[in-house]
């Protein structure tokens, strides 16, 4: 088969059909095209937080599958309810069909980051040493730690 298989959160895979992955990828493309190229983090975050409440028409707090829908047809471009799910379940921190705000942030830096690197995990395959204990924002793990195979050490933090 000529799919691939793409990463959820939790360290999960899922094989997806090759007309998904093309969908998928229609769809982040339309995301990259809508928020602009060559953003800094910080530019990334406040357009896709814009977007987020633009989406969020019920002001609920969260995007459901159908405001998703609705944002990408704005853009132009059908995406079905399993390319959504499957997206969701990439940065679900919860497991349910809907992404809160830094959900959909996390999603959004995912795919930006994406568009320079095709598997949207950089060097982290090779990462052998990792130390986030001077960065007091860091609440828990980075996401996609499960993809440092090679990793030996982590430096959470000084104990008190």
């Amino acid at each position: 088969a000529d799919g691939r298989f793409t990463p959820l959160k939790g360290e999960r895979e899922v094989y997806v059909d090759p007309a998904l992955v093309e969908e998928k990828r229609g769809a982040k493309a339309a995301l990259m095209a809508e928020l602009g190229e060559n953003l800094n983090v910080r530019q990334l975050d406040e357009r896709a937080a814009k977007v987020f409440k633009q989406i969020d028409v019920d002001m609920g707090g969260t995007l459901d599958l159908t405001e998703l829908s609705r944002c990408f047809r704005r853009m132009r471009v059908r995406v079905s309810k399993p390319v959504l799910k499957m997206m969701v379940a990439e940065v679900s921190n919860d497991g349910d069909d809907s992404v809160d705000l830094d959900e959909w942030i996390r999603l959004i830096n995912n795919i930006y980051r994406g568009a320079q690197d095709w598997q949207g995990v950089g060097d982290l395959k090779t990462l052998e040493e990792l130390d986030i204990s001077n960065n007091p924002d860091i609440k828990r793990l980075p996401y996609g730690i499960g993809l440092c195979k090679n990793l030996k050490r982590l430096k959470l933090g000084q104990k008190h």
